[in-house]
């Protein structure tokens, strides 16, 4: 069945603005939502696609909503530098940052101190360049952190849990 051009225009004015945050509903964060917010803090930048292959048990298609949720919330942001003016090669999947609320959450539930500088310009000042060697790197460690889950053999620790277990030993 096709559509009529009422239902397209109902539609398009439905969609939110992708890089400007619309007024969202308060929303009750999840243990996963606490997770993500981790994982940001702690790799700095990463894409939906990442966030995907972190939480295998979700849906793809949940996710990314409940990302978009998150961004609108003022918990994560993305960077600006991400957008390909004249792209042939359609669209690329989200790359995410912390953003102010999302700081303040990760250094809650991390025992950082609590960040003292603006998130979002942060995010805003970040260059294409920093942003993509940061993304190679997340490729690497979720990787790795995504066959070490697959195994029964070895481990993944992430650096705070490392340094927490030299801290205790004698």
């Amino acid at each position: 069945m096709r559509r009529s051009l009422g239902d397209n225009a109902e539609e398009i004015e439905r969609r939110r603005a992708r890089f400007r945050r619309s007024v969202s509903p308060t929303i009750r964060l999840t243990h996963d939502d606490i997770a993500i917010v981790r994982h940001l803090g702690y790799h700095r930048f990463l894409r939906s696609t990442h966030i995907v292959q972190l939480f295998p048990k979700r849906s793809p298609r949940k996710l990314c909503e409940r990302l978009c949720e998150l961004y609108h919330a003022g918990y994560l942001d993305r960077p600006r530098a991400q957008i390909n003016y004249f792209s042939s090669s359609g669209s690329a999947p989200f790359i995410y940052a912390l953003g102010n609320p999302g700081a303040e959450l990760f250094s809650k539930f991390t025992h950082a101190p609590v960040p003292v500088n603006d998130w979002t310009d942060k995010n805003r000042d970040a260059k294409r360049p920093y942003i993509e060697h940061a993304l190679l790197l997340a490729d690497v460690m979720i990787g790795l952190e995504v066959v070490c889950r697959d195994r029964n053999d070895i481990a993944h620790i992430d650096a705070g849990t490392l340094l927490e277990h030299i801290a205790t030993r004698p």
